[in-house]
């Protein structure tokens, strides 16, 4: 979900970055304009924070079970 959330902000800055490498002239958009939408930024932060606490949680090693051995 997090990175769900991450897409829109970063496919218009891959679009951005795509277009300054085809324009004639230096653009004047910086490479993060995805990220400076007031639509996009809740998303991408949340997003962002949605898969860093994923990271994190996986990261945590768990209670461990013990088994009971048959015999």
């Amino acid at each position: 979900m997090g990175l769900l959330a991450l897409f829109p902000a970063t496919a218009l800055s891959a679009l951005a970055l795509v277009a300054s490498y085809f324009a004639p002239y230096h653009p004047a958009d910086p490479a993060w304009l995805g990220y400076t939408f007031m639509l996009f930024r809740p998303l991408a932060y949340l997003g962002a924070a949605a898969v860093v606490g994923g990271l994190m949680i996986t990261a945590v090693p768990g209670p461990r079970r013990r088994r009971r051995l048959a015999g």
